[in-house]
C-alpha cells in the first residue's frame, strides 16, 4: 500500500481518503468456518455491493440501522440527493414519505388500506334505525374501523352492509316510485354515542329503485356501498370511526344485519391522495 499524509492507498498511489482501495473490496465472514462474504465492486456500469456464499449454505444480506433495541433509528435510501424510500424503525415503509404512519405509505398515491374491519360472526347481529334516532342492537358493539392518520391528515372511509326494511304495502306498478319515503342516512362518529356525529357528510341511501330492490313478503332489501371522505386528521394519532344512522333519519324502521347467512359488514379506511 502506499500511504501520503494519514491517507492510505490499496491500488492507487495517489489516495484520496483516509483508505482508498482501486479494485474490488471484498470482507469475509471471521469467525464460524463459514465462507460468505461481501463484495464491494465498480465498472463502467455501475456500482456493486454483493453478499454471495460459494457454498451451499446461503446467507442472507442484512442491513441494519441502530440494533439496540433501545434505539429505532430509519434507514433511507437517496437518490439525487433526495430521500425516496424510508423504513422506519418500527417497520413502516415509506415511498416519497420520510416518516411514515403506517405499514406501507405513498405519496400522492390514494386508495392504499391503512384500517380493515370485517365483521361476519357466526349468529346474526342486528341494529336498527328508526325515525326516531333510535339505535336498538342486539350486539354489544357498534361496527367501527381503526386507523393512524396518515401525514396529509386524509383518509377515506368505505362501508358496505346490507340493509332491509319492513313496509306495510308493497306497490307493484312499475310506473310508481316505490318506497318514496323509506331512507337511511348513514354518517361517521368517533363516539360510540348514538347521534354523536363529527363528520359533516352523511350519505343517503333513498331505497326507492326497483331495480336495486329485491321485494319479498313485504321487505325490501339492498346492499349498500359508500364512501366518506375525511380531512384535518392530526398524522400519526390513532383514530376509531363508527357507523351510524344520520341525523335526517329513515322515515320508517331500517335494520342492518350482518352475520349467519347476512353479508358481512365491511369497513375500510384508506390513504386519500
Amino acid at each position: 500500500p502506499s500511504t501520503i499524509a494519514d491517507e492510505v492507498g490499496i491500488g492507487t498511489s495517489t489516495p484520496l481518503q483516509m483508505l482508498h482501495v482501486v479494485g474490488t473490496s471484498r470482507f469475509a465472514r471471521s469467525v464460524g468456518g463459514g465462507s460468505n462474504y461481501l463484495e464491494v465492486s465498480a465498472d463502467e456500469n455501475g456500482v456493486y455491493i454483493t453478499s454471495d456464499d460459494p457454498g451451499i449454505n446461503q446467507k442472507p444480506l442484512i442491513i441494519s440501522a441502530n440494533p439496540s433495541p433501545t434505539v429505532t433509528k430509519p434507514i433511507q435510501f437517496k437518490t439525487d440527493n433526495t430521500t425516496r424510500v424510508t423504513i422506519t424503525g418500527d417497520g413502516n415503509l415509506g415511498v416519497g414519505v420520510t416518516n411514515p404512519r403506517n405499514k406501507l405509505e405513498i405519496d400522492g398515491i390514494g386508495g392504499l388500506i391503512i384500517g380493515y374491519e370485517y365483521e361476519n360472526p357466526s349468529t346474526i347481529q342486528t341494529e336498527i334505525f328508526s325515525s326516531s334516532f333510535t339505535v336498538i342492537s342486539t350486539t354489544s358493539s357498534t361496527p367501527q374501523v381503526s386507523f393512524t392518520a396518515p401525514n396529509n391528515g386524509k383518509v377515506i372511509i368505505e362501508a358496505q352492509l346490507y340493509v332491509s326494511a319492513e313496509i306495510s304495502e308493497v306497490v307493484n306498478d312499475p310506473t310508481t316510485t316505490l318506497f318514496e319515503s323509506k331512507r337511511l342516512s348513514l354518517a361517521l362518529s368517533q363516539s360510540t354515542a348514538t347521534g354523536s356525529h363529527d363528520t359533516d357528510t352523511e350519505r343517503r341511501v333513498f331505497i326507492n329503485s326497483q331495480n336495486d330492490l329485491a321485494v319479498n313478503e313485504q321487505v325490501i332489501e339492498t346492499i349498500i356501498n359508500t364512501e366518506w371522505l375525511i380531512t384535518g386528521l392530526t398524522p400519526g394519532v390513532n383514530y376509531t370511526y363508527y357507523i351510524h344512522k344520520g341525523s335526517s333519519g329513515a322515515s320508517t324502521d331500517l335494520n342492518i344485519y350482518w352475520g349467519s347467512f347476512y353479508p358481512p359488514i365491511i369497513l375500510k379506511a384508506m390513504t386519500a391522495p
